[in-house]
C-alpha cells in the first residue's frame, strides 16, 4: 500500500505495525463475507460459529464449539447442500424422535441450527441489498452486534481493539463513499 499511494501522490498515514491482513479481525471478515455471499454453506456455517471472535446464542445459551461440531456431524450425516435456513429440518430429519445419535447430541445441533438461521437473516440484507451501504452496513452490524468482548488482561487487547476499530472503520468508511459515489448494490462479480 505505502508503495501504491506514493506512486499514486495520495497523502497517507499508517499507524500499525503489520498489514490487516494479518490480524484475526480481518480473517473474521472474510469468514463472514463467505458465509453472507452463500447464504450459510455447511462450511462457512460451522467456520463463522467455531470463531473465537464471535458469541452466539439462542434462548439465552451460548452456541458453542460442541455445538458447531454436533451441527457439522448431522449436516455431513445428512450430505446437506441447502442454505443455512434449511438446517433447522435437517437437523429434526436425522435425529427424528431421538435425543442422541452417533454419539452426537440432538440439543446442541439443534442451538447451532437455530443460530446458523439468525445468522442467515441478519446476514440477509447484504445478500438482497438494494444499495451498496445498505450491503456493507449490514456486515459492520453484524460484527457489531455479536463481538466477543476482549478482556481487560487479554496482553493482545490493544492490538485486537486496533484491528476491530479498522475493520469496522473501513466497512463503514466505504458505505458511506458509497452512498455518496455510487450506491448500486454490488453482486458477486463485484466483490471477486
Amino acid at each position: 500500500a505505502r508503495q501504491v499511494f506514493d506512486e499514486g501522490g495520495v497523502p497517507f498515514q499508517t499507524f500499525d505495525a503489520l498489514p490487516l491482513a494479518a490480524e484475526p479481525w480481518a480473517a473474521l471478515l472474510d469468514l463472514v463475507l463467505a458465509f453472507a455471499r452463500s447464504g450459510g454453506t455447511r462450511e462457512t456455517a460451522v467456520a463463522l460459529l467455531r470463531s473465537r471472535l464471535l458469541r452466539f446464542e439462542v434462548a439465552g445459551r451460548p452456541v458453542g464449539l460442541r455445538d458447531a461440531a454436533a451441527l457439522d456431524s448431522t449436516l455431513t450425516e445428512r450430505r446437506t447442500t441447502g442454505d443455512a435456513d434449511t438446517y433447522v429440518s435437517e437437523v429434526s430429519a436425522w435425529f427424528g424422535e431421538r435425543t442422541t445419535r452417533d454419539r452426537v447430541e440432538r440439543e446442541r445441533a439443534q442451538r447451532a441450527a437455530l443460530a446458523a438461521a439468525s445468522v442467515r437473516e441478519a446476514l440477509l440484507p447484504f445478500r438482497q441489498g438494494s444499495a451498496a451501504s445498505a450491503q456493507l452496513d449490514a456486515l459492520a452490524s453484524f460484527l457489531r452486534a455479536h463481538a466477543l468482548p476482549v478482556p481487560g488482561g487479554d496482553p493482545w487487547r490493544e492490538r485486537q481493539l486496533r484491528a476491530r476499530a479498522a475493520v469496522l472503520g473501513v466497512l463503514d468508511g466505504l458505505a458511506r463513499a458509497c452512498e455518496r459515489f455510487d450506491d448500486r448494490p454490488r453482486r458477486d462479480e463485484d466483490l471477486t
